[in-house]
């Protein structure tokens, strides 16, 4: 069976990144001196965290675990409800997704909009994207939409869609991303 060990810090991307570009699910273990980034690990479905220096009886418990039937499953996430990790003050809170509408990246920032803009701690979209999956859809290279939020369609200059959201918020999609998002509402 193969499973990846990522470090959190490595030069040029982090681990984060390199799990947000994988081409398919793999299961992954993060192996890192920073306690603080495990929140993150896990909502992006890790399939463990160790701690540096990783001991001999730790290392064997997350092999055991990815020998587990569960953890061949790449790619499932649990179903209901989910939250995503916004930032409040020096902390975090976590906000249902159901209550926002859309994703945009900024200023090196993915912001959430739930009724306010809502910063993140994501630092790009394919990050957002990687731990959302299925739940959102390109709307063009800075824009994730969540389509349960989507109430209106229209056609837009050159084959871009116009798409009204929940609470009135009119967004332009790309004319490479309009196909994805007709079929995704069974438009197409």
């Amino acid at each position: 069976m193969d499973a990846l060990f990522l470090d959190i810090q490595m030069p040029g991307l982090t681990g984060m990144d390199v799990l947000a570009d994988l081409p398919r699910p793999f299961p992954v273990v993060f192996v890192t001196a920073y306690a603080e980034h495990a929140v993150r690990a896990f909502e992006q479905a890790a399939t463990d965290y160790l701690l540096k220096p990783v001991t001999a009886e730790r290392l064997a418990v997350t092999l055991q675990r990815l020998r587990t039937p569960s953890v061949r499953e790449w790619g499932t996430r649990p179903k209901g409800p989910f939250r995503i990790p916004v930032k409040a003050g020096d902390g975090v809170i976590l906000v249902d997704l159901t209550k926002t509408t859309h994703f945009v990246f900024e200023d090196d920032t993915v912001w959430a909009f739930a009724d306010e803009r809502l910063r993140t701690t994501w630092k790009t979209l394919a990050e957002a994207e990687s731990v959302l999956g299925d739940r959102v859809v390109r709307g063009h290279r800075h824009l994730l939409i969540r389509p349960e939020a989507i109430v209106g369609v229209r056609a837009g200059d050159s084959g871009r869609l116009r798409v009204r959201l929940a609470g009135g918020v009119e967004l332009e999609v790309s004319r490479g991303a309009a196909p994805g998002i007709k079929e995704r509402l069974r438009l197409a």
